[in-house]
């Protein structure tokens, strides 16, 4: 058997703590309830900001849903990936943080969020103070995370360059 949920150098690819327990449960049974392990485990992980990241996943989802196949490899220019989407998904991390009831938990909030500010940055949506402000937002969470790597190819610090650079 084998499975991958988090490849990235450094941890922390998105939504890696839910892929790595879904994963595990489907192992100990493939016929079980994913939804209930996926609401099970973002009660427990995120506490009282649980529902939004909820709605996030579900957003996510609605995205592909039909003739739209995501792919691993999907650019952050994927159809998939656009303007609404981004909004309505900041709008659900900016409730998710409200109800983080402890740090810890709202830096996990907050690294859930990074794919988000991810897309918006590689693709050129935010420009001037606004881009150097979330870059260095993006760069404090990732770092105070572990995060050493954007993808095995690329380091953190590279990306961040390249970034400021565009």
């Amino acid at each position: 058997m084998f499975e991958e949920g988090n490849y990235s150098p450094g941890g922390n690819g998105e939504m890696a703590p839910l892929k790595a327990y879904i994963l595990a449960k489907l192992l100990w049974n493939p016929n079980t309830d994913v939804e209930q392990h996926i609401r099970e485990f973002l009660n427990a992980y995120y506490g009282k900001a649980a529902e939004p990241i909820y709605s996030y996943l579900k957003l996510l989802h609605e995205q592909v849903k039909g003739n739209v196949h995501a792919r691993i490899y999907d650019p952050p220019t994927a159809p998939y990936l656009n303007d609404t989407f981004l909004e309505e998904a900041e709008r659900l991390f900016d409730e998710a943080e409200k109800l983080a009831e402890n740090e810890e938990v709202k830096l996990r909030v907050q690294v859930a969020r990074l794919p988000i500010w991810y897309v918006k940055l590689a693709t050129n949506r935010v420009s001037g103070e606004a881009k150097r402000e979330l870059l260095e937002k993006f760069l404090r969470i990732a770092k105070r995370a572990g995060i050493t790597h954007i993808s095995e190819w690329k380091s953190l610090d590279e990306w961040v360059r390249e970034t400021l650079a565009r």
